[in-house]
């Protein structure tokens, strides 16, 4: 049959190596040369474990950072799917010197180093920035919605908590109506089978009312949290998210904000809020700017969204060699005149 053949999986290769199989444009290179500038410029900053002589020996900063960037930039979320990766990937092989981490190592990395990977962030920013790809002269602001990992319908509404509240009171009054008359209903807990069998009472009952207590408790802790924050909603499986509105109607999310230099397009600036409108953003931004990448622009562009004419104003005043050109918010009933 004129069939293409491929090699023989059971030849042996000589003199092959991990490094001829990255090319040289590889962007996994640019991953390691940056990691390694950034540790040796500042190595306390990424210190991480490794500070014992004796016991096993744990993963170099260098090595976990290098694998969440990959990751980051390859769209691997899950630890253990990078796992996976570290054994089956030419890249990661090259990349890590052909280590292994296990998915607990690396979510406890991550969980324990955000300011770490915070840092490198902003590192490659200024090494941008150094070599002239981020100009620092027009800045674009714009926002977006990003989805919680939650739903509508698990939203916990001050109205709801309140109801629910009431609901779970009434409950447990009833459960306690049936223990009245006892004198050991405050040592229920502490003695329950014993209390059970003396006081002839169903097991059932008391774990019922533990168990309503407890869900009133919660909600009481997360009612407070709502009236700490000004608040209306509050979502348990993503206890930062909130209700916004966005293209497919409210939904609970964050509003990532992002600064782009017009020179060559890279992120100056990338943060997520909880604030549900641009309207009150535009300073904050110009203002983290300066604050991380002592840049000042001379032109700063964004859409009606960040039409506030008094952070405007203050902006101008702060900011004079910096022009603002921002679109003023109009209502429907003033376009129509």
């Amino acid at each position: 049959m004129h069939y293409k053949t491929g090699s023989d999986r059971h030849q042996t290769y000589l003199f092959n190596s991990l490094e001829e199989s990255i090319e040289l444009d590889n962007p996994v290179r640019l991953i390691d040369a940056l990691v390694e500038r950034m540790i040796s410029d500042t190595p306390d900053k990424y210190s991480y474990k490794g500070d014992n002589n004796y016991g096993r020996k744990s993963y170099s900063p260098s090595t976990m950072l290098k694998l969440y960037l990959y990751g980051y930039l390859n769209r691997l979320s899950s630890s253990r799917r990078l796992e996976t990766e570290t054994r089956r990937n030419i890249e990661l092989k090259w990349l890590l010197n052909d280590q292994h981490p296990d998915f607990k190592t690396i979510a406890d990395y991550r969980k324990d180093n955000k300011e770490a990977i915070r840092s490198i962030t902003f590192g490659f920013r200024e090494f941008l920035r150094q070599e002239g790809y981020i100009a620092g002269k027009t800045i674009t602001f714009d926002g977006s919605k990003i989805k919680a990992c939650t739903s509508p319908e698990k939203e916990l509404t001050t109205s709801f908590i309140h109801v629910k509240m009431q609901n779970l009171e009434e409950q447990l009054e009833n459960y306690l109506k049936q223990l009245t008359g006892n004198d050991h209903v405050e040592d229920l807990q502490g003695e329950l089978d014993n209390l059970c069998q003396n006081l002839e009472i169903d097991k059932a009952v008391l774990e019922e009312i533990s168990s309503l207590r407890s869900r009133v408790k919660e909600l009481e802790v997360i009612s407070e949290k709502l009236q700490e924050e000004s608040s209306k909603s509050y979502f348990p499986n993503d206890p930062d998210a909130h209700m916004m509105k966005s293209r497919d109607g409210f939904l609970p999310a964050y509003n990532v904000q992002v600064g782009t230099d017009a020179k060559h397009k890279m992120i100056v600036l990338a943060e997520v809020t909880t604030n549900a409108c641009d309207i009150s953003l535009l300073q904050e931004n110009c203002e983290k700017v300066k604050e991380q990448r002592d840049i000042v622009a001379d032109t700063v562009l964004a859409d009606t969204g960040y039409g506030n004419m008094q952070q405007i104003r203050t902006l101008e005043s702060k900011y004079p060699q910096t022009q603002f050109v921002v679109p003023r918010q109009t209502s429907a009933a003033k376009e129509k005149e």
